[in-house]
């Protein structure tokens, strides 16, 4: 992958006066590459120490952070490692844990000033060297420890392993101008990320400097002793060709440092995955004595008990564990100053501030208190792993605590603060995890269609089927799914309820094929149907008075919410079907944990 092109605006590349935004990737993809939870935790990882690595080379050079805070309280965990390592007298030693969750952003924007040791040009030439710098000495650190290991050491592989590395980053910066003053800053701002937007699509397609090395290719790597299996591709990611093949290396591989376990037999290995597999073993614990030893998986983690290696699946355990992922609507345009009239340069530090202090303060114990296992948390993006029957409410207090934390901005035109939208996916603990961490990511995705402010579920049954569930979160969707799962704990209604719900109602969505077009009858009042069904349902599975007419009450308020948000009749039913598929997993996961604790 070649870099996008650099890019000045004027002559902002010699200016005094600066702003200089960089991007590196790629992520989403390289990150969800994942078959453990620990390639997913290690490739954030890596990505946020490169990053950190970039931001500590601005600010030696006395460049100002604008985006992340790095000023003031909190620290940045990672930032201050780079002090101490330094000797810089005030560099404050970072708590442990805190140390290794990722918190940088793969997006970073610096200011340059006439106090700054040189101009923009200057600056982004260092930032980028020393992050490629850094990702090199990381790669070649991997390679020396496979080698130690006498895992391979053939010249061919190593070749082909060097011209990845060279290739894998892609880092975008853009330079503008930054004069004008406080009342220039919103339009410098919003020019500097456009035109960052412009330079991602600008690709330099250098010729390689090997002349004939793609032709000669297939021929080298074919005739390479022991290396045959060069000609098939990354096993995770299918792009990349294998540098390593798990059925050779596995067998050569000490069982100190856990080294075998991560060579799955099964898989090939470009350089990205293999990086990924050894780096905290190569580089972070010899260098920087940094060491990840509690892996959550994914078994733990459907038995809240994340980190727990001894945890096994038996016939009484939940079995179904959630990918959570928390993003910021619109943050875009909050920064931009589209959604302020107030987007001057105290504007954005204080935004960044805020951002700064929900990851790093406010998440990792909410993501705790729920038993789950915290993956990222950079600014508004959050990437969790967590207990299906928790999901749901700590869903609900990563958005509050968002809320909460950018509570002093607020949208011009509707006075409320920013919000966050969340995706989950929920699947059973031996589902695939990239697969898992995808359908997260999609599910956060499909908060566009409710126009943002969303929480949007994604069920995936062991048996292959796939349930929906999208809502607003003002309406009553998860008070509902609690009180459903409430009652169903404390006996007070049959655990057959969601699904005599789900059976009644699932004759009336609309049925078509390629052949046959449905159309939704003009004279159906889905509403009336629906809660005459519901009370049925209600009637013969909730024995508890009591129980049964708050259900009643809160099933009512919930259609009457979906029927004023959109009044097709599949809409409003396949959202109560996938409520009560929440619901239904979520009894499943308390009485199976119930069932585990009463019988140990």
């Amino acid at each position: 992958m070649t870099a996008p092109v650099p890019a000045f605006d004027s002559n902002a590349g010699s200016s005094a006066r600066a702003l200089l935004r960089f991007q590196i990737g790629p992520v989403q993809d390289f990150i969800a590459a994942a078959r453990s939870t620990r390639d997913l935790w290690s490739g954030s990882y890596l990505l946020s120490w490169l990053v950190a690595h970039g931001v500590k080379a601005a600010i030696d050079d006395k460049a100002e952070v604008v985006f992340p805070a790095c000023d003031g309280e909190p620290k940045q965990p990672l930032l201050e490692l780079l002090k101490s390592k330094a000797k810089e007298e005030n560099a404050v030693k970072p708590d442990a844990g805190a140390l290794l969750v990722p918190n940088f952003a793969n997006v970073f924007v610096l200011k340059i000033t006439e106090k700054t040791n040189g101009n923009a040009a200057d600056v982004a030439r260092k930032v980028e060297n020393t992050i490629r710098d850094e990702w090199t000495k990381i790669a070649g650190a991997v390679w020396s420890y496979c080698e130690e290991n006498r895992l391979n050491a053939d010249a061919a592989v190593r070749e082909r392993f060097e011209k990845q590395v060279e290739k894998f980053l892609s880092i975008a910066w853009a330079a503008t101008p930054n004069e004008g003053g406080e009342e220039a800053w919103r339009e410098n701002y919003k020019r500097n990320g456009r035109v960052l937007d412009a330079v991602r699509q600008t690709r330099d397609f250098a010729a390689n400097s090997a002349a004939g090395w793609h032709a000669n290719l297939g021929a080298q790597f074919g005739n390479a002793a022991g290396a045959a299996f060069l000609n098939e591709k990354d096993s995770l990611t299918g792009a990349l060709e294998a540098v390593a093949d798990g059925k050779i290396w596995h067998p050569r591989a000490p069982e100190r440092d856990g080294v075998k376990n991560r060579l799955d037999d099964d898989l090939l290995f470009s350089a990205p995955t293999l990086i990924k597999r050894f780096w905290d073993l190569a580089y972070l614990k010899r260098e920087h004595s940094i060491s990840f030893e509690k892996v959550a998986n994914t078994c733990g983690i459907a038995n809240h008990e994340p980190c727990n290696d001894e945890v096994r699946a038996n016939a009484d355990a939940p079995k179904y564990f959630a990918v959570l992922k928390f993003d910021g609507d619109s943050v875009g345009q909050w920064v931009s100053g589209e959604k302020t009239d107030n987007a001057c340069e105290k504007f954005h530090t204080g935004f960044s501030a805020a951002l700064s202090k929900f990851a790093l303060e406010e998440v990792p114990p909410i993501v705790k208190e729920h038993d789950g296992f915290l993956i990222y948390a950079g600014g508004d993006d959050v990437l969790a792993l967590l207990p299906a029957d928790t999901a749901l409410d700590c869903a609900t207090k990563l958005r509050d605590a968002y809320r909460e934390a950018l509570d002093e901005f607020k949208d011009k035109e509707t006075g409320a603060p920013p919000d966050g939208s969340v995706g989950i996916a929920i699947a059973h603990f031996k589902a695939p995890l990239q697969d898992v961490v995808h359908a997260a990511s999609d599910a956060e995705k499909r908060k566009g269609k409710l126009n943002r402010s969303a929480v949007n579920v994604t069920l995936i049954k062991r048996s292959g089927g796939i349930t929906l569930w999208d809502n607003k979160w003002d309406f009553a969707a998860i008070p509902l799914c609690d009180a459903l799962a409430k009652a169903m704990s404390d006996d007070d209604a049959s655990a057959k309820l969601p699904h005599r719900i789900i059976t009644l109602l699932a004759p009336y969505l609309d049925k078509s094929t390629p052949l046959v077009k449905s159309t939704s009858a003009t004279d159906f009042d889905v509403v009336k149907v629906v809660e005459k069904e519901i009370a049925h349902a209600l009637s013969r599975q909730v024995s508890d008075r009591k129980t049964r007419e708050g259900l009643t009450t809160l099933f009512a308020g919930y259609l009457s919410e979906l029927h004023a948000y959109a009044s097709g009749t599949d809409f409003i039913l396949n959202k109560l079907i996938g409520l009560c598929t929440a619901a239904a997993f979520a009894k499943r996961t308390k009485r199976e944990e119930k069932s585990q604790k009463s019988n140990p």
